[in-house]
């Protein structure tokens, strides 16, 4: 090396790799470890004592940052100090080269190589994000790729670990831009609050100028693309390289979204849109959206005493028509309880017996002398406010025998005894006479609940001549 420092510290200065407005990079050896780094110096003379501070401070962040991060794809920092007038920073030395110097000679990435370096780029990332450190200044400048093509992440100097990790000069500073402006993201310009999400639109930055071979948001000067990051979409990758597929186009709007809350939320959540991409699947899955009907509370029927009397009715109305060959009885309880506990059983007996067939599905049984019929006429009288009306109507058939009245097996024995449960729980209102042959199914009808506008009463009055000749017989 002809000019210029030949050591800084116990490091020795081998050859210049670049040279900034500020500082210049060395390639230099570690007599002690025996393995080439790359030295960062900046120097200080020429800047002033604000500044200097600042950029001393900078080595200090980087180092701070990076001793946290050992990732394959970060750079390692391995040392940093101040000799003279000199600020230095010692790093992992990487032969190879800048994504930018690739990018800028026009280098084409087939689809696969260009997945893979954006996923070590995002896997660096994302480590860096879960150790608490924020780089806010990732573009291709600081991306490299070594000999065997691998990504290093690099310049952790602007990297904030914490609010309280920045400088003098950023703290008084209203709304300082910290970063490179065409990569930055629209809170960063705008000198808000950052976090993580930052690096990832930055990132997607890169991704879209490794798709279309051009950066998303360009102009004459800082302010004008400043105002185009803030403002502006950028138009498609697809359109601009029909080679890109619409996944892709996802991918990317994803990244670049102007509010952070609609981008992804990690670098790795970006890694795994990016790949499905690649493999053609939904780079961002769609999510159903999912109707939720309100349940409305079950009403326990128990606890009030309407609904309760009349699940004992019910009960009660089935146990005595159960064993009935009378379709009627059945579908009379089908009217009277469209919605009970015995409905479906009741319309298929009725069903059976329509068609001809025995209802002995449930254990039911015929009984004898039930060919045996009387009828009874009955005389409905309605008492209303001073109004009355008075109709007879003929009973229709029954299914009885004198001899089975007696007993509660008889189906209509146990629709009469029924029927004065019934009528007892409904209303005090309701008189019948009993009749000691049999009740018919009409007349079980007529013991049903009437309505009441008027508080009318039911008086059921057998007629006396026919009881008599029922006695007579």
């Amino acid at each position: 090396m002809a000019a210029g420092p030949q050591t800084l510290g116990r490091y020795q200065l081998e050859r210049v790799l670049g040279k900034g407005a500020m500082g210049i990079v060395y390639e230099a050896l570690d007599p002690k470890l025996h393995r080439k780094v790359a030295i960062k110096t900046i120097l200080i003379s020429q800047l002033d004592e604000e500044t200097a501070k600042d950029f001393s401070m900078r080595f200090v962040r980087e180092a701070h940052a990076v001793a946290r991060l050992n990732h394959p794809n970060i750079v390692q920092v391995y040392d940093f100090g101040e000799e003279g007038d000199i600020a230095y920073l010692v790093m992992e030395f990487i032969r190879g080269d800048e994504l930018k110097s690739t990018l800028t000679t026009g280098r084409q990435f087939d689809r696969k190589e260009c997945v893979r370096i954006m996923c070590e780029l995002l896997d660096a990332l994302d480590f860096a994000h879960e150790a608490g450190v924020v780089h806010r200044d990732i573009k291709p400048a600081n991306v490299m790729l070594d000999s065997q093509g691998r990504t290093k992440l690099t310049d952790f100097g602007v990297a904030r670990v914490t609010d309280a990790d920045r400088t003098h000069a950023e703290r008084t500073q209203a709304g300082t831009m910290v970063g490179t402006p065409a990569y930055m993201s629209p809170e960063q310009i705008q000198g808000l609050r950052i976090d993580r999400r930052t690096d990832i639109f930055s990132a997607g930055v890169i991704l879209y100028q490794f798709l279309t071979g051009q950066k998303p948001f360009t102009g004459e000067g800082a302010w004008t693309v400043a105002k185009k990051i803030i403002q502006d979409d950028p138009p498609m990758p697809s359109s601009l390289n029909v080679a890109v597929s619409p996944e892709f186009d996802r991918v990317v709007a994803k990244a670049l979204a102007k509010n952070p809350d609609q981008r992804f939320a990690t670098a790795r959540e970006f890694a795994v849109a990016l790949k499905r991409a690649a493999e053609g699947k939904p780079a961002i899955p769609e999510v159903e959206a999912t109707l939720v009907v309100p349940r409305e509370p079950a009403v326990s029927q128990a606890t009030h005493p309407e609904a309760l009397r009349s699940g004992e009715m019910e009960l009660e109305f089935w146990r005595s028509i159960k064993d009935s060959n009378d379709p009627n009885d059945f579908e009379l309880y089908v009217r009277q309880f469209p919605q009970g506990v015995y409905a479906s059983l009741a319309a298929r007996k009725a069903a059976k017996l329509r068609s001809g067939s025995p209802a002995d599905d449930s254990g039911t049984r015929t009984m004898a002398g039930a060919d045996r019929l009387c009828q009874v006429p009955v005389e409905i009288g309605m008492r209303g406010a001073g109004t009355s009306s008075a109709a007879s109507s003929s009973v229709t058939r029954l299914s009885s025998a004198p001899s089975g009245c007696r007993s509660m097996r008889n189906p209509c024995e146990r629709v009469r005894r029924s029927m004065g449960v019934f009528m007892a729980s409904t209303s005090p209102m309701i008189r019948r006479t009993p009749c000691p042959r049999a009740v018919s199914t009409s007349m079980a009808r007529s013991f049903l609940p009437m309505p009441q506008p008027c508080q009318a009463s039911a008086t059921v009055i057998a007629n006396s001549q026919v009881t008599s000749s029922a006695r007579r017989a």
